[in-house]
């Protein structure tokens, strides 16, 4: 049974205290994806942002709760100790060791600018970034595709292929690409009810229709070729969705496969970000092949059917994922409405 949430009096007001175990019971991919769309429709709608893709207000909360979100980690060390100091059963420091640091989403409420509730975001952030290329993907991606590439075996890589292929249920085959020194399939993998495979990163692109590279996890993959996540033999014509962080390093002829000019469509999660992070397609921007104000953002494909009728019809698309503020304060209200803490 997972714990229920702390409430605990902080700052004239009451936070809500809620643990991973919670946060995992209270989202399982299929809820991450309606709370996506529903938070990314208010953004396409222009209805929700106030300030820098991290407000939203839910049009049916009676009281008009405006959610605030903001990161709460090593870095405030302010926070974090009047935090341990005032509960110390919550764990949010770094533990021993070499455990990863936990990362706690404070969420706060914009009626009276304090917080309401600090939320573990492991399961939080992998589950957004499942929901988010699974979204993209489910939105742009042809609906008949068998081949499912994944690039990486980080620790979301087992979220965002199970979330594929919860979106794409004719996939039959799952390709994983590894590092050189990666020699055991993961038992995640193998328990798969499609054909799966552990295989070069070269040999995965080669064969992709849907192509997802986790370019952020601790330890990426490299190529033969270095630090070019993806080959120059992934812009064969088997390739008809990519997913990719902002930043990502792919060959120029593949980026522009995606661009409209040549019958394919870009979307990116923060424009304004995958303009700043670099990346390939910030290098085609700068000499004049790519304006970034033109990129859609995922909200407004969610919200906007002539641009979802474009991204349907062209021949390859592309997500920027990067920037999820947005993203996240959509899954972690949801968790919030299903506790009753909002409504």
């Amino acid at each position: 049974m997972a714990p229920e949430p702390l409430r605990v009096p902080f700052l004239g007001s009451t936070l809500h205290v809620v643990p991973e175990g919670t946060v995992r019971r209270h989202l399982s991919i299929l809820q991450a994806l309606d709370d996506l769309r529903a938070g990314l429709r208010q953004q396409g709608d222009g209805r929700s942002v106030q300030t820098a893709a991290s407000e939203l207000a839910w049009p049916g909360d009676r009281q008009r709760t405006r959610l605030r979100l903001c990161r709460a980690g090593l870095a405030e060390p302010p926070l974090v100790g009047g935090l341990e100091r005032a509960f110390p059963a919550v764990d949010v420091a770094a533990a021993a060791g070499d455990a990863a640091v936990p990362r706690w989403m404070m969420v706060m409420d914009g009626r009276i600018g304090r917080p309401l509730a600090l939320l573990e975001g492991d399961h939080l952030s992998r589950q957004r970034a499942a929901a988010t290329v699974a979204l993209a993907t489910d939105l742009m991606a042809p609906p008949q595709v068998k081949v499912l590439a994944h690039v990486g075996l980080g620790p979301r890589a087992e979220s965002l292929v199970k979330a594929l292929m919860m979106v794409r249920p004719s996939l039959e085959r799952v390709l994983v690409g590894r590092r050189r020194d990666q020699k055991e399939t993961p038992l995640w993998l193998a328990d798969l009810d499609v054909e799966a495979e552990l295989v070069t990163p070269e040999q995965a692109v080669a064969q992709a229709q849907i192509l997802t590279v986790d370019s952020g996890e601790p330890d990426p993959v490299e190529m033969e070729s270095g630090d070019v996540v993806v080959p120059t033999t992934a812009a064969g014509p088997h390739l008809v969705h990519l997913n990719l962080l902002a930043g990502a390093q792919i060959p120029e002829t593949l980026a522009r496969r995606c661009l409209p000019s040549a019958g394919g469509f870009l979307v990116a999660q923060d424009p304004q970000r995958s303009e700043s992070v670099g990346g390939t397609f910030d290098h085609l921007a700068r000499r004049g092949e790519l304006l970034w104000r033109g990129v859609p953002t995922l909200g407004e494909l969610v919200s906007d059917e002539g641009a979802l009728h474009l991204a349907q019809r062209a021949e390859v698309t592309a997500l920027l994922a990067g920037g999820g503020a947005i993203a996240d304060l959509a899954l972690a209200a949801g968790v919030l409405r299903r506790l009753g803490i909002v409504e």
